[in-house]
């Protein structure tokens, strides 16, 4: 049966603005919003037990917070966060969906198979979803391959340091080879996230000097860290994605005086985005006693005047959302004892406190609620590239946060859901209550029950890149929206079932009645992988057949040749480790293909891009003990994954297939 809901209010964010509003949630998705009261009864159908009309009054609805940039440190060192604790908190604060951070965390998630232990340590713990970043290091800045694996096991980004990350495991990326690093991920249409700190050739006495002995004043560590630091990563970086294509992420900025630098590389084309974070935003330098490490983070919080320039940049747009940087450790590691800044932890637990942080110091300067929205749920999920999450459309997610903007809570570190209750928040009043939170339109936070006790979140791979990131996006759109034929072509290339191809048709003429997603695809880059997804879910098995039958058999080059015309270029490609192999292979690649066309009624199908002709005999001999139902279900996901690659260089940026690699993605 399906889950269904109506979520009622006077305060509801839709399309920028609060307007009261019903919000029909049905199998995880909004399917309608209407005037308010206008649902009713009829509106939920024969629901499933639980289906209700939920009025919140005057509480504001939003989307469900996305928070970018998180520590989780799960696994390796859950004894500062975990899985559990963090989404719990998550949920608790309003937030749907997190961006977990590669470091932190032994092992880094430097190695794919450090990233495979990430999603692995996720099963069974995730009350929201939870998304991984992957990192950059010498060891692999420079390692197309690595990159490109980490990429298609779904890291959603990449994170790299210009100054000493404070982990011997993850050390700061070399300036001087970050080029090389920056035109690959522009290849796979990733962004490099980047902590913005560069001592470069420092001529600043300031700049990373001894802060003198314990416990010391908080204007000791921030002088050690002065804002032209930041300004110098800032404008290396900005050049170098400008020279290599490869769209660059700032977090954390504290640093005012970088702004104008931003504002003028922006508006001359650099793909650059910036966040800042609550404590930015909440606190400034004079406030902070002598001695009180809870504050200290990396950059610094800095004066009350930088404060009022971040607030500005936020609301012009030059600061594009903010995220909250959690990024806690076991009190022992904040060194409050001795209030010794060198040695304390760079870091604030700040997660579930996003909303009500930001929004208390929004509120004192006039702020509205649907400008959170952009600052904290939109931007945020634009910038991940996932088209359903960070509004209140028709056809997105049902992710909500339900809040009461003008109660106060104070903050108790104790009450809080984080792993450890030391905060720098610690007894400050702060608006902003949340009443619930949805999580594909169930409950998975209430005021009055807390945290829900069954784990509803996904650990979500995000393979596909975003249009900013993708340089061959720009001339995909203006190829294809107005030549409708030749759209068809590429589509018949990149898949082979009709059914598969003719979807995808109706996606780009933005054709809204019984598609699977709203609107053309090509609205993002990541609603073109998006859509191809869905469009698969559509397929019965005499598509998956007919799709199956595009393709030539492994191996046999002179067919390819001779009867795949459009596709023989992209199949020939991917059959590379085949061209020169060793005939005996070769001939026994042609029985087995036999052997297996007379056993399952069609042609075995591999991602072949990145095998040797070795690897795919290997394969195919295994698959040949398989049922019929599981070669079918085998043979289905491989034509995923050839689809996927084929969508890249359609959007003309995927690499070449590197030898001895492992295949594209699996779903």
């Amino acid at each position: 049966m399906s889950s269904v809901r109506i979520v009622r209010s006077r305060r509801v964010c839709v399309a920028g603005e609060e307007r009261a509003a019903d919000l029909l949630l049905r199998d995880g998705r909004i399917v309608r919003i209407a005037e308010h009261g206008a649902l009713g009864a009829r509106d939920l159908g024969d629901p499933a037990p639980g289906g209700a009309i939920v009025d919140f009054g005057a509480a504001v609805v939003m989307p469900g917070l996305v928070d970018v940039h998180c520590h989780v440190n799960e696994p390796g060192r859950t004894a500062w966060e975990g899985f559990a604790h963090a989404t719990r908190a998550a949920a608790a604060g309003g937030i749907t969906l997190l961006a977990d951070m590669p470091l932190n965390r032994p092992p880094e998630s430097i190695p794919p198979r450090a990233l495979e232990l990430k999603f692995a340590a996720t099963s069974g713990q995730l009350l929201v979803d939870v998304t991984p970043y992957a990192g950059v290091v010498p060891a692999n800045q420079e390692d197309a391959g690595l990159l490109r694996d980490l990429s298609r096991a779904g890291a959603a980004a990449f994170k790299c340091f210009l100054c000493d990350s404070g982990l011997a495991e993850f050390p700061a990326a070399e300036l001087a080879r970050l080029e090389g690093t920056m035109r690959i991920l522009a290849g796979l249409g990733k962004r490099l996230l980047v902590h913005a700190e560069w001592l470069g050739e420092v001529d600043d006495d300031a700049a990373g000097a001894a802060i003198g002995p314990p416990p010391q004043p908080y204007f000791a560590y921030l002088h050690s860290r002065p804002e032209s630091l930041e300004v110098r990563a800032i404008e290396r970086l900005c050049e170098l994605s400008h020279r290599t294509g490869c769209a660059v992420h700032v977090v954390h900025l504290s640093a005012a005086s970088a702004l104008d630098l931003l504002r003028e590389r922006r508006a001359a084309g650099v793909p650059v985005t910036v966040e800042t974070c609550p404590h930015y935003l909440c606190f400034d330098a004079a406030q902070i006693e002598v001695g009180d490490t809870r504050f200290k983070c990396a950059p610094p919080i800095r004066s009350a005047a930088n404060r009022a320039e971040l607030w500005t940049a936020l609301a012009d747009g030059t600061i594009d959302f903010v995220a909250s940087d959690h990024s806690p450790c076991p009190p022992d590691m904040k060194a409050l004892d001795s209030g010794d800044f060198a040695a304390a932890w760079g870091g604030i637990a700040s997660l579930q406190l996003l909303l009500p942080a930001t929004w208390t110091a929004a509120r004192a300067r006039g702020h509205r609620p649907a400008e959170l929205a952009a600052w904290l749920c939109e931007r945020p999920a634009r910038f991940l590239g996932i088209a359903e999450r960070g509004m209140l459309q028709v056809g997105a997610r049902a992710d909500l946060v339900v809040w009461r903007p003008e109660e106060r809570f104070r903050v108790r570190g104790a009450d809080l859901h984080h792993r450890h209750a030391l905060t720098p928040y610690e007894d400050r009043e702060l608006y902003g209550v949340v009443e619930a939170t949805f999580l594909g339109g169930e409950p998975v936070f209430t005021a009055a029950g807390g945290p829900a006790t069954e784990p509803r979140g996904a650990a979500l791979r995000l393979r596909a890149g975003t249009a900013s990131s993708y340089p061959g996006f720009a001339a995909f759109e203006r190829r294809f929206r107005n030549a409708p034929e030749h759209l068809r072509t590429a589509l018949d290339e990149c898949c082979g079932a009709q059914a598969w191809r003719d979807a995808m048709l109706r996606l780009a003429a933005g054709d809204r009645d019984g598609s699977p997603t709203s609107g053309p695809f090509w609205a993002d880059a990541s609603c073109l992988f998006a859509a191809s997804e869905r469009c698969f879910d559509m397929l019965d098995e005499d598509d998956w057949r007919q799709a199956f039958a595009a393709h030539p058999r492994i191996g046999d080059l002179e067919s390819l040749r001779s009867r795949f015309g459009a596709t023989r270029h992209l199949a020939g490609a991917e059959q590379s480790g085949a061209r020169d192999a060793d005939p005996e292979v070769l001939r026994r690649l042609a029985a087995g293909n036999e052997a297996y066309e007379r056993r399952f009624g069609h042609v075995f199908l591999i991602c072949a891009s990145g095998r040797s002709a070795e690897e795919m005999l290997a394969a195919l001999e295994r698959r040949l003990g398989n049922t019929p139902a599981q070669e079918l279900a085998n043979a289905s996901e491989e034509q995923r994954k050839i689809t996927f690659l084929r969508l890249e260089r359609l959007l003309g940026t995927a690499p070449e297939p590197a030898t001895n690699r492992s295949p594209g993605p699996s779903r």
